[in-house]
């Protein structure tokens, strides 16, 4: 697991261009409009954190979060106009603001057991806030259809055979109904552990008030949530080594007429989501056919672009370069399954309450598989077609 420091997050939030000087304000707690006399003290425990992860549908893992089990017990539909959730709320009525000049210092998790149970929680949220940072970068969840929850850190993904010539007309009496197969590949997907250790004395980190960690702590997040995507781009376009890498059209340079030619090899699948670098982000986002008042006017005010033909453009250019000189067209809700390991906690929860941590250990583990192969297509912008 790669060790990180605060500045190599800080210069790759500032190279995405966020605001960092108000990444903290935007980290949610309790305020002065709510009186935590008004709110349920629920009593909290480490077991929580066990009757999570123990969850289960028919049989079937289905772990719930913290916050998430806090709001069966205490229903955020019983505080009208309160802008906090079930989690928010034990914060806020325990004193534990996380926000603004009146934030606590780490330490005060720290002084009754019942605090302590919040705080590996209080990294996870962050941790997903930061996953969601960027509003033009490509996230891994952009691309998927289906989210798997299993047990074990392997999976045999099953597919589709496309090449399979099958009719669906008239079927004659005594006449056998075409056949189309289900297959389960012969490779297996094998998931990653994709994290990174916060390395700091306990004496040093207690001092960190909680609104200047929680932007470190949404840094790591969104460092995690970039390695996770490569991982999906790149199943996505060489696929998941059963055979089902994504056809590649050799169209040539960004324009409307190829991008028209790209459009048309998608049926019957459509394009939600384009992934490009920053180079052919720029083309795709500039292109002149798109470039009008009405353009200029919505992205100038909300900073939210008209995308061609409907479809979000995505950036994505990590250390990597699988996207050079290419646009990945993607039908999301077809194209690729996310796999998820089910006991596996973003961070180190059982040593976080019971001790005094000098190391925070920020995980996840996933793999991805491909679905439907013709559901995602390569654009190669090298060379224009004869």
């Amino acid at each position: 697991m790669r060790k990180v420091s605060f500045s190599d997050l800080l210069n790759l939030a500032l190279l995405y261009g966020f605001d960092v000087s108000n990444m903290a304000a935007a980290v949610r707690g309790p305020n002065g409009s709510v009186k935590p006399s008004s709110l349920k003290k629920i009593p909290l425990e480490f077991g929580m954190y066990q009757a999570c992860q123990s969850r289960a549908v028919n049989g079937k893992p289905a772990p719930v979060t913290l916050t998430e089990l806090l709001e069966e017990i205490d229903p955020s539909e019983n505080y009208p106009g309160c802008e906090l959730n079930a989690f928010e709320r034990q914060l806020a009525v325990r004193n534990l603001n996380v926000n603004g000049k009146a934030a606590v210092t780490l330490e005060e998790f720290y002084n009754t057991p019942e605090n302590r149970v919040l705080f590996p929680e209080f990294i996870n949220t962050q941790v997903k806030v930061g996953q969601l940072l960027g509003r033009y970068t490509l996230r891994d969840e952009d691309l998927i259809a289906v989210v798997t929850q299993i047990e074990s850190g392997t999976y045999q993904a099953a597919s589709i055979d496309e090449t399979q010539d099958v009719s669906m007309g008239v079927v004659g009496q005594g006449v056998e109904f075409p056949t189309v197969s289900i297959t389960v590949g012969d490779e297996t997907i094998k998931l990653k552990k994709h994290g990174m250790l916060i390395k700091a004395t306990y004496e040093h980190m207690r001092r960190i008030r909680a609104n200047k960690m929680a932007v470190f702590f949404q840094l790591a997040g969104f460092r995690m949530m970039l390695d996770k995507t490569e991982d999906a781009v790149s199943v996505t376009i060489n696929g998941d080594g059963n055979g089902n890498s994504a056809p590649v059209d050799t169209i040539g340079a960004i324009g409307f007429k190829n991008f028209v030619k790209f459009l048309a090899e998608f049926e019957p699948y459509e394009i939600r989501i384009l992934a490009a670098d920053k180079t052919n982000w720029i083309e795709l986002m500039s292109m002149a056919d798109f470039n009008n008042s009405l353009v200029a006017q919505q992205f100038f005010s909300t900073g939210n672009a008209i995308t061609p033909f409907g479809s979000p453009v995505r950036r994505h250019d990590p250390s990597s370069s699988i996207l050079s000189d290419k646009v990945l067209g993607v039908d999301a809700s077809r194209a690729l399954e996310r796999i998820e390991e089910s006991n596996a906690s973003l961070t180190e929860t059982e040593r976080l309450v019971t001790s005094q941590w000098q190391n925070i250990a920020i995980s996840d583990v996933v793999g991805y598989a491909r679905i439907i192969t013709n559901a995602a297509r390569v654009w190669d912008t090298t060379n224009d077609l004869p």
